[in-house]
């Protein structure tokens, strides 16, 4: 069975490290961004979602996004239906 099942979007966390500061920035993203059958590419996601990617940190296992100022990675990846979808728009995550 696919991943997807009867689920069009996917929520998207990602992990933002802005000099001392850690936080997680959330999306959802139709299935269509992301290729068959379940091959999510996280440096797209965050082009997407988050910023421009500049490098990727090996030391760090995150990308460097906004010119090497600020750090990024995935952090979780999971399906949702349209109810789940209505739900997290209406707490204003899109």
């Amino acid at each position: 069975m696919s991943i997807w099942g009867s689920n069009e979007y996917m929520l998207i966390r990602f992990l933002i490290q802005d000099g001392e500061r850690s936080y997680f920035s959330f999306h959802i993203s139709h299935k269509d961004n992301f290729p068959a059958p379940y091959d999510h590419n996280d440096r797209l996601l965050i082009d997407m979602h988050v910023g421009n990617v500049t490098d990727y940190s090996e030391k760090h296992e995150m990308y460097w996004i906004n010119g090497m100022s600020t750090l990024c990675k995935v952090s979780l990846c999971t399906p949702m239906n349209d109810k789940i979808k209505e739900l997290f728009n209406s707490y204003g995550v899109y």
